[in-house]
């Protein structure tokens, strides 16, 4: 379906469900009008209850009231709503997403107020997260900078997920799923008070998915028969809140998520690669063939917090936040490995109000440990220390002063950052934005942010071999002569010690490996905006923003020269860099539209614009002449597409029947992983290895093309709203395809694909 089709069919049937109105009401639609959810409290920008109207940031929120109508199954498919967020799937969990840019890390991830990024890659791991979205209250976005209240790793955006407590819940409500493809889903949660202080939710669900046929594993004699598809997971949790008197508020939280599925690996072993010499060209050539095998991955993810607020008044308030996040995950990267990673974060932050300021203050300590082991082929990897404990620490202010009756308010924060495993330096983080809002009506804001984010620990502390074999002195000859040594240099005294310290070692390989100096990458982004309540039932808002990044994170083009590996002693090594590579700027565009037509219809059309332009910046690792006039994305065909169109209609309809259509359409992009060009050889049922020479034929895997994206749910009410049944369909008008390739973690190209299914949900009032 194409997008002019999408956007007809919806405002059909919203004209048509108008006509339906006319003539029958029922239930108002939501519980607040359209002008009170553009005026919510929210938490998200300060990390206090604020007006979303009188923010200076782009702000989207998904309610409880949107995640009980969508047709979502899972975290992924919510947040494919909002405007400004891009993903894309290599599985049915595993996703590469992006806010506002398509660099990896720059988006924090929180689930109530504990930071959840992976601290291997340093972004977010959608497949090592479950939670039932039955149990959110409500997900707060920042698009664009977290500016001085978050800090490292919310220099593009933030998701901020919170979860009910028992003020949101009935005693017990229970849900289970089915759909096509052999999907099924069961869900409990709940929530009690005792004695007038102290309150208790809970929550748990399991998840059982068969995966989607898979299309380059399907034909006849192929090596991959064992069941890699199916996945696991399940999770449990609570949330505790004690109010101890007026002024003095406890709470704690606890989740606990897992994942299980099998999973094929692959590797280079050394038995099979081999260094030659192509007799018909006479080039120096490498070769491989990578070996798969099946195994199992076992993941879990444990995250709790506790929490005390004191008020001392109206105008002075404080928090302080203890919490853990501990990530156990089976890397499939190079054979596999596992990671048992986790942190200890402390927190504080002092709300007060001195005359037209508004302050706060606050520091952050976290101790951050990274444990690496069960590597399954030592040759393949090599971790710097396999165990080490880092630390995060910063400190900030910041503060919003008012003047002209609350017309005119200006923010103002720095925040000073360092992270051990680079270095001990501080970064600074300026902020200044403004808030204009002449009546209750219209609110215009802007402002400058300066963020940084940090690599993750495989970008600072791994080599990953890709490829190792045995070299002869003849065969080293013949490789240093094709890498553009010279027969005059190989002669000299230096030259020949060159040559034996080379011969020496046992072996020769290509390996990526981090840059010798890592700095933080930086984005200084400028950004306005504008909230328009046009009318009670019409509101509308848009902004734009212009990022500058410097210090970008990526991969060298290509590998360079011969170096001593750094993890292992008889390996010489022809490295891809991994370090400070990148710069440039991308810029773009929000607008949306909600328009309440009366009590039974709301619909919200959305347009994202992006685009991009990166380059390769000078650096200590190697020459950028050859490349420094190309953009490292293609223009033609951009990592995030540079147009996407967002609908989304809520339809009441007589006899208690609720109707939800979303959906998108997204411009031709790129599907790949990490800048790399993905060619499968089908017929060998193998990725073209990076460092084999001549030509193959191959399959693409992943089309660049555009995308299209349509669900529905229709929910019908009994006995009192007690018991609700429900119909849906995610993604209906697409057949199984590629939709993103991660090479590097999947032995052939995965796919996804639509689904359709039904549910009850029981409610004990």
């Amino acid at each position: 379906m194409k997008k002019n089709n999408l956007m007809v069919a919806i405002l059909m049937l919203l004209s048509l469900a108008q006509s339906v109105f006319a003539q029958e009401q029922s239930e108002d639609l939501f519980d607040l009008s359209l002008e009170q959810l553009m005026n919510m409290e929210v938490s998200v920008a300060s990390k206090k209850s604020e007006s979303i109207k009188g923010l200076p940031s782009s702000v989207y929120v998904i309610t409880a009231t949107d995640i009980e109508r969508s047709p979502a199954t899972n975290l992924t498919e919510l947040l494919r709503e909002v405007p400004g967020y891009w993903g894309v799937q290599n599985e049915y969990m595993n996703t590469s997403a992006f806010m506002r840019n398509d660099y990896s890390g720059s988006v924090l991830v929180l689930l109530d107020g504990t930071p959840m990024n992976d601290l291997m890659y340093s972004s977010f791991n959608y497949d090592n997260f479950e939670l039932p979205l039955s149990q959110i209250e409500r997900i707060e976005i920042i698009k664009g900078s977290g500016g001085t209240i978050y800090g490292a790793n919310s220099a593009t955006g933030v998701i901020s997920i919170v979860t009910k407590n028992a003020d949101n819940l009935t005693p017990i409500s229970a849900t289970a799923k089915m759909a096509s493809p052999s999907y099924a889903e069961g869900s409990v949660n709940g929530g009690k008070q005792f004695g007038g202080r102290t309150k208790i939710a809970y929550y748990g669900n399991y998840k059982h998915f068969g995966g989607y046929d898979q299309a380059y594993s399907d034909f006849e004699g192929s090596k991959y028969t064992e069941d890699d598809n199916t996945t696991k997971t399940y999770s449990a949790g609570f949330n505790l809140a004690y109010k101890a008197n007026e002024k003095l508020n406890l709470s704690a939280a606890f989740h606990y998520s897992g994942y299980q599925s099998n999973h094929y690996y692959s590797y280079s072993p050394i038995e099979s690669s081999v260094i030659d010499v192509d007799p018909s060209t006479g080039e120096f050539q490498l070769s491989s063939e990578d070996i798969a095998f099946f195994g199992e991955r076992n993941n879990s993810h444990l995250i709790g917090n506790i929490r005390a607020d004191y008020e001392f008044s109206d105008y002075h308030n404080l928090f302080v936040r203890v919490s853990t996040d501990k990530q156990n995950v089976d890397q499939p990267s190079a054979g596999g490995f596992t990671t048992n990673n986790g942190i200890i974060d402390v927190e504080i932050q002092d709300n007060f109000k001195l005359a037209f300021n508004n302050l706060s203050v606050g520091v952050n300590y976290r101790s951050v440990n990274y444990d690496s082991n069960n590597i399954t082929h030592d040759h393949s990897i090599g971790i710097t220390d396999k165990e080490n404990t880092e630390t995060l620490t910063s400190f900030f202010a910041q503060d919003k002063m008012t003047f002209w009756d609350d017309k005119l308010s200006l923010y103002i924060g720095a925040k000073f950052e360092n992270f051990s495993l680079l270095n001990s330096k501080y970064y600074f983080s300026p902020m200044a934005k403004m808030v204009y809002m002449p009546n209750n009506k219209f609110t215009a804001w802007g402002g400058y942010s300066l963020s940084y984010t940090t690599p993750g620990y495989n970008q600072t502390n791994i080599e990953l071999n890709m490829f190792r074999a045995s070299m002869s002195p003849e065969l080293l000859y013949v490789y240093l002569k094709d890498q553009g040594i010279t027969d005059e240099y190989l002669q000299t005294e230096e030259g020949q010690q060159y040559f034996n310290n080379i011969l020496t070692s046992t072996d020769l390989g290509v390996a990526a490996i981090p840059s010798s100096h890592t700095d933080p990458s930086s984005f200084r982004t400028a950004e306005l905006g504008v909230r328009w309540q046009i009318l009670d039932n019409l509101h509308f808002e848009t902004n734009a923003y212009y990022t500058w990044i410097k210090n970008g994170l990526i991969n060298s083009p290509v590998g360079f020269g011969l170096t001593q590996s750094n993890h292992y002693d008889d390996l010489y090594i022809m490295p891809f860099y991994y370090g400070n590579y990148m710069k440039g700027n991308n810029w773009g565009a929000e607008s949306i539209i909600k328009y309440q037509a009366n009590s039974k219809l709301l619909f919200e059309l959305s347009h994202s614009l992006y685009i991009d332009e990166l380059y390769y910046q000078n650096n200590d690792d190697f020459e950028i002449d050859d490349f420094k006039d190309d953009r490292i994305d293609d223009n033609e065909y951009p990592t995030v597409p540079e147009n996407v169109f967002r609908a989304k209609a809520y339809i009441d309809l007589p006899y208690d029947f609720k109707v939800t259509l979303t959906g998108l359409y997204a411009t031709a992009y790129r599907n790949r992983f990490g800048g790399i060009e993905s060619p499968y050889q089908k017929d060998m049922e193998r990725f073209e290895p990076l460092y084999q020479q001549g030509n193959k034929t191959v399959n693409e895997a992943g089309a660049n093309d555009n995308r299209t994206v349509f669900n529905f749910r229709i929910d019908r009410s009994f006995m009192s709203n007690s018991l609700n049944v429900f119909i849906f369909g995610n993604d209906v008008f697409s057949s199984p395809f590629v939709e993103s390739v991660n090479q590097l973690q999947t032995v052939y190209p995965r796919q996804v694909g639509n689904m359709f299914g039904a549910g009850i949900t029981y409610t004990l009032h």
